[in-house]
């Protein structure tokens, strides 16, 4: 198994809104389909899948911005020796939105 410095830090670079994977003949997730005219159905499905899921669940997210906890923020800001900020990238604010557009 590899260490986790080998794996680099593709990770910390912010991800697009939305990702479809044909998980059979891309286990390993590389190819994102999203965005193709030929699966927008799919996409248009799966997302209502969720929001009726996340609805049925009570998932907070649809209920506006879940702020972090008081400890995860000082913790954060201790680490990297500056105020911590939950999306500096922006992403946490596209996620609301499209969480927003559900309701």
């Amino acid at each position: 198994m590899p260490l986790r410095a080998e794996y680099g830090d593709s990770h910390l670079v912010p991800r697009v809104r939305t990702e479809l994977y044909d998980l059979e003949a891309d286990p390993d997730e590389v190819k994102n389909l999203s965005g193709q005219d030929e699966l927008s159905s799919v996409e248009k499905r799966l997302a209502e899948e969720l929001r009726q899921w996340m609805k049925a669940t009570n998932d907070p997210a649809l209920m506006g911005r879940i702020e972090r906890p008081p400890h995860e923020v000082a913790h954060w800001s201790s680490f990297y020796n500056r105020p911590f900020r939950v999306s500096p990238d922006g992403t946490f604010e596209q996620f609301e939105a499209f969480c927003e557009s559900w309701t």
